[in-house]
């Protein structure tokens, strides 16, 4: 009784200090419920679009409470501002809509900024107009305090519930939607975990002028966060040094593992400027600003690897998001070397208007990213017309192809009209994003010229990737079975798929061959024809057979094998077999 007593009150203090965002999160969670009690696919994708504002709504409202009291507004500027923050949302509800119509990754990756931004408002909010180093450190104590406890309420809450509907159900055989489960997780972590997280904020002025740095903070600073940035830092000076022997350009993985390091000293100088000139342990004394020197000749060394990256392919929005994040690295590194008042909270305030600013408008990471596409479609394109034939080499499909589906995920073919002569998207609207390159290049009669890959010896085919519009005819068959293609043979097996040295596969019934087929020539056009089997449509490794046994369809799942010096070799792989004999088998 005491945690239930201790909950509504954490409630009541909750909804009487963040009114607004607490009807939004109670309002988001019913709807939620509402939507997966209907138990239809359908209907919770037409309100895809409508969740993910609900999700977004949440921190931005309780950033703009606590911004709100740092600004001291009157109520009725209060309730002005958060009524900005939720037309704010309503715009982005409009934009997803009426603008983009269907979700693509466009919409996915806008809203997956927004949320960080969101997250991020929160953590500087009541520092946008002051500073107070051992209060910023005592605010953010108080965030982490807060989600690890509203979290444990909220799991103790939804474990308690979830067995007592698994009692109903198995006691007193019960019968809940299939979604029962997901409805009650919805409400422990929209509902309970909002109102206990909110109910442990302080307010700004009741925050404790004095540093409370535990015992439990300094071991995972002082034994885990600093040595493991000390073992990045000698890798990366490692990797410098191999680069420097062999004078050759960085990899484009250095790029994480730069920005890493970067990030994980931010997060030690966060955690240990209060105290960092009064801690007994010299460590923590010189980690800054020492380290943050070390960090600076490898940031050359960051930009070369995003340049390497962008050069090769032009921006995406991870490239350019990458390219504003080390811009943001070097900036922060530079402040925190040269300012006396070294401002903490500039961490999160920069961040945040650098993720809106990549978010829309004319510097946005999808602006650029989607021209600098378009460019290279234009680019390749010029060099198809100054072709005596209209043909792409293999590399130069595999750029088109790249080009094409990442131009198609986000819903912006329309403007490749002014290259093709027509919209792909309307032209090909049955068409998926899969297979829309190779119909592009079809209707513009572009030859695609193998490549001979004498480097590729190992060629694997797998349909477990997306084969659209692929269908076969089964009515002519009376069994089905799946089998694994071997090199091994076991007479007292009933079915069982066979491969010898000559690559002759055979398809037997104990010891008797139903059928038996040689796929070498086969194989070899198929390493000629594409770079990556993957790209073969399902048909390329279908196959028909009739014989005085019977008649088989074999679909291959799998196959691997190697060709090298012009002779294949299979390795394995799995089939499907379609098959009517003409004499009955006797199965077990």
């Amino acid at each position: 009784m005491s945690f239930i007593f201790n909950l509504s009150q954490k409630a009541t203090s909750s909804f009487k200090r963040f009114p607004v965002t607490l009807i939004w999160a109670i309002f988001g969670s019913f709807y939620l419920i509402s939507v997966y009690g209907i138990d239809d696919f359908d209907l919770i994708q037409q309100n895809e679009g409508f969740i993910l504002v609900l999700i977004l709504g949440v921190s931005w409202l309780i950033g703009s409470q606590f911004l709100s009291e740092a600004l001291k507004h009157n109520p009725l500027n209060r309730f002005a501002f958060k009524l900005s923050i939720i037309i704010a949302l309503a715009l982005f509800s409009y934009y997803i809509y009426n603008i983009e119509i269907d979700i693509s990754e466009k919409v996915y990756d806008r809203w997956a900024l927004l949320l960080l931004a969101g997250h991020i408002f929160v953590g500087f909010a009541p520092f946008v107009n002051t500073w107070h180093k051992n209060k910023f450190w005592n605010y953010l104590k108080s965030i982490i305090v807060a989600l690890f406890r509203s979290g444990l309420y909220a799991v103790v809450l939804y474990i308690g519930l979830a067995l007592a509907i698994s009692a109903l159900e198995l006691l007193f055989d019960a019968e809940f939607n299939s979604n029962i489960y997901l409805q009650t997780f919805i409400f422990c972590l929209g509902i309970v975990n909002t109102f206990v997280y909110l109910s442990d904020f302080p307010r700004i002025d009741k925050l404790d002028h004095k540093v409370d740095f535990s015992k439990a903070s300094e071991v995972l600073i002082l034994y885990i966060l600093i040595p493991l940035s000390l073992l990045y830092m000698l890798i990366v000076y490692v990797y410098v040094l191999k680069i420097l022997i062999d004078w050759e350009l960085p990899r484009g993985w250095v790029t994480y593992l730069i920005t890493a390091l970067s990030l994980l000293a931010f997060l030690i100088h966060i955690a240990i400027e209060p105290i960092r000139k009064t801690h007994k342990s010299k460590l923590i004394q010189k980690f800054f600003p020492y380290y943050f020197w070390s960090i600076l000749p490898l940031i050359p060394l960051l930009f070369i690897a995003l340049y390497r990256r962008i050069a090769e392919y032009n921006f995406t929005e991870l490239r350019y998001l990458g390219l504003v994040l080390a811009i943001w690295i070097l900036g922060m590194l530079i402040y925190m070397i040269i300012s006396n008042k070294k401002d903490l909270s500039i961490y999160a305030k920069s961040v945040f208007l650098l993720i809106l600013l990549s978010t829309f408008g004319p510097l946005s990471a999808f602006k650029i990213s989607i021209n600098a596409q378009y460019s290279e479609l234009e680019e390749l394109m010029q060099k198809l017309d100054n072709k005596p034939e209209k043909s792409f080499t293999a590399g130069e499909f595999k750029r088109f192809k790249s080009i094409i589906q990442y131009i198609s995920n986000r819903n912006a073919l329309n403007k490749t009209k002014a290259y093709f002569g027509f919209d792909p998207k309307l032209a090909f609207s049955e068409t998926t994003t899969y297979d829309l390159p190779k119909k592009i290049a079809d209707s513009l009669n572009i030859q695609i010229i193998p490549s001979n890959n004498n480097s590729k010896t190992v060629w694997t085919y797998r349909s477990s990737l997306l084969k659209s519009k692929y269908a076969e005819e089964i009515n002519a068959y009376t069994h089905f079975t799946e089998l694994i293609l071997s090199n091994s043979r076991n007479n007292n097996t009933p079915l069982h798929l066979h491969f010898d040295r000559n690559n002759i596969i055979a398809f037997r019934y104990y010891d008797e061959v139903l059928l038996k087929t040689d796929l070498t020539n086969h194989l070899k056009a198929m390493a000629g024809k594409y770079d990556y089997l993957n790209d073969a449509p399902q048909q390329e490794f279908s196959f028909r057979f009739k014989n005085d046994k019977g008649d088989f369809l074999m679909i291959f799942d799998r196959l691997s094998y190697t060709l090298k010096n012009n002779e294949v070799k299979i390795i394995n792989g799995q089939a499907k077999m379609f098959y009517m004999t003409y004499q009955g088998l006797e199965l077990p």
